[in-house]
Parts: C-alpha cells; sequence; structure tokens
C-alpha cells in the first residue's frame, strides 16, 4: 500500500505541472479543482484495497501450502 500512495503523490504531481500550467495560452480552459483528485486517489487507494484484499484472502482460505504449490 505504500507504493499505491508514493505512485499517487508523483502521479499527483505531474497531473499538476502538465493540465494545470502548460495550457495557460489556449482560449478554452478547464480548471480542475484539488478536490476533483483528492477524490480519484481516494477512490483509487480503495479500490487497490480491495482487490488486494480479495487476493489475499482467495489464496489463504484454501491453504497456505497449496496456493504456493499452484502459483
Amino acid at each position: 500500500m505504500l507504493f499505491i500512495l508514493i505512485s499517487m503523490l508523483l502521479t499527483i504531481s505531474a497531473f499538476f505541472e502538465i493540465i494545470m500550467n502548460r495550457p495557460e495560452n489556449f482560449a478554452y480552459r478547464i480548471d480542475i479543482d484539488l478536490w476533483f483528485v483528492v477524490i480519484s486517489g481516494i477512490s483509487l487507494y480503495f479500490i487497490s484495497f480491495l482487490v488486494i484484499s480479495f487476493y489475499i484472502i482467495r489464496s489463504a482460505i484454501p491453504g497456505f501450502v497449496h496456493s504456493l504449490r499452484n502459483k
């Protein structure tokens, strides 16, 4: 989960550099608020937590040795 947080921080910084600062000279510019990025990051973290939990539970149910033998 730490890698997901690190990747979110790197992505948000790259997002603000590319999306917020680059198109200053365009005629049609859309302002994107910070809350939109924060909510999408929280939802990404929640979905990744659910997926990782699902795979952990799925591998733990049949037994540790059996899951290692088949992987």
